[in-house]
């Protein structure tokens, strides 16, 4: 890790609030052995839009009227809000996410539920920050015991095919007040190196 590429990661962890991260989880995904250690939230992000070009070159945009939340378990600690994955050699996430037609708030949400509900995937990175394994959660749930004071907690009862994860988590959102990308501090947050 180059001097640079540590104080982008040091001031990404401030401006995203991540001094509070409480995660826990394991199990075996594709047959990769993970244990969660850290962990950060985007969210609840309000309804979205989707956006596309038009045939008179303009852009159009229609509103999905859907809420959502990701949370994502990893297992690096310097993995902080805005991180992508392809900067990090060896790292295994699990991104889970909550789609709501309304607003999302505490209770369960299913895996695999369609529009509304919540979904899981697993990924690895290799040793040169590239692609490495890929798995998409096959059933179980989200719960979501608490959105309050910037803070999202609750726990995941996943299955891989035959494969169990279970995990809670208890972490601050990435997301600013008015619902936004956090701060960068005038950083690119894309760094192109691969931290080993």
């Amino acid at each position: 890790m180059t001097l640079r590429s540590l104080a982008i990661s040091l001031i990404l962890l401030v401006a995203c609030s991540s001094s509070h991260s409480d995660v826990s989880g394991s199990g075996t995904i594709a047959g990769v052995g993970f244990t969660a250690i850290a962990g950060i939230a985007s969210g609840p992000l309000a309804a979205g839009e989707v956006c596309g070009a038009t045939a008179d070159g303009g852009v159009a945009c229609v509103s999905t009227g859907q809420e959502s939340l990701t949370v994502t378990f990893t297992n690096k600690a310097s993995f902080a809000c805005g991180d992508s994955a392809s900067n990090f050699a060896l790292l295994d996430t699990l991104v889970v996410n909550v789609t709501e037609g309304g607003s999302i708030g505490p209770g369960s949400y299913a895996i695999g539920t369609g529009a509304n509900g919540a979904s899981a995937a697993f990924s690895t990175t290799t040793a040169s920050c590239g692609n490495g394994v890929t798995s998409a959660a096959t059933g179980g749930s989200v719960t979501v015991t608490s959105m309050a004071g910037g803070h999202v907690s609750g726990n995941v009862s996943l299955m891989f095919g035959s494969s169990p994860f279970t995990g809670t988590f208890d972490v601050e959102s990435c997301t600013s007040a008015d619902g936004g990308p956090p701060p960068d501090a005038g950083l690119p947050i894309n760094v192109t190196t691969c931290e080993r």
